[in-house]
C-alpha cells in the first residue's frame, strides 16, 4: 500500500523572484530590451503569480517567506542592463559566482554565503529555521519582510508594495499595458 505524500503547498515556503527576471523574454532584434515588454513579462510570468502564490498562501495561514534577488554582479550578468535577469541568482545561491567570467566581489562572496545560510536554515528546520536568520514571516502583502539579497548590501529587509499593487491575483493590473 502506498502512503500518501502531505500536500507541499501546506508546507512552509520560500517564494522569490528576481528583479529583472522579465528582461530575457523582452529582447528586440538588436539584443536590446523593450523596457515595456520587460517589464509586462515581469509581471505576468514572475511577479504577479509570485504575489498571488504568496497571498492565498497568508489567506489559508500558510507560513511563508519572500525574497527579491536584485545582485547585478558582472562576471553573471555580463552586459548593464541584464542585472538580476531569470536564473542570475543561481551561482550565487550554488557557490559557483567565482566559476563565471571574472572574479566575485566582497559582495558577492557576502550575498552567496546569506542566501546559502538561509536556504540551509531553511531546509534544518521550516518552520522557525529562518528566525536565526532575522527573516521574518511574509504575514502582510505590502509589509517590510521581503528579503532582498544583493542591492549594495548581501541581504536587508525591505518592502515590494509597489511591485505587488502592479497585479490583479496571477496577472497583471489592467493599468500595465504593454
Amino acid at each position: 500500500m502506498l502512503k500518501a505524500l502531505p500536500l507541499t503547498a501546506q508546507q512552509p515556503a520560500i517564494v522569490g523572484t528576481n528583479l529583472q527576471d522579465g528582461v530575457p523574454f523582452a529582447l528586440d532584434a538588436n539584443g536590446i530590451p523593450d523596457q515595456t515588454l520587460a517589464t509586462f513579462y515581469q509581471l505576468a510570468l514572475f511577479e504577479c503569480p509570485a504575489t498571488e502564490t504568496i497571498r492565498l498562501r497568508q489567506q489559508t495561514g500558510r507560513l511563508s517567506h519572500r525574497y527579491l534577488y536584485a545582485g547585478n554582479f558582472s562576471n553573471i550578468s555580463p552586459k548593464p542592463w541584464e542585472g538580476a535577469i531569470h536564473g542570475a541568482e543561481t551561482p550565487i545561491v550554488m557557490g559557483t559566482h567565482p566559476d563565471y567570467r571574472g572574479p566575485s566581489t566582497e559582495l558577492e562572496y557576502a550575498t552567496s554565503e546569506a542566501f546559502q545560510d538561509a536556504y540551509v536554515a531553511f531546509a534544518n528546520d521550516p518552520v522557525n529555521g529562518l528566525a536565526s536568520q532575522d527573516w521574518e514571516i511574509y504575514s502582510r502583502l505590502g509589509s517590510k519582510q521581503v528579503r532582498e539579497f544583493g542591492a549594495q548590501v548581501a541581504a536587508q529587509d525591505i518592502s515590494i508594495a509597489a511591485r505587488e499593487a502592479l497585479c490583479d491575483g496571477a496577472a497583471p493590473a489592467a493599468t500595465v499595458a504593454v
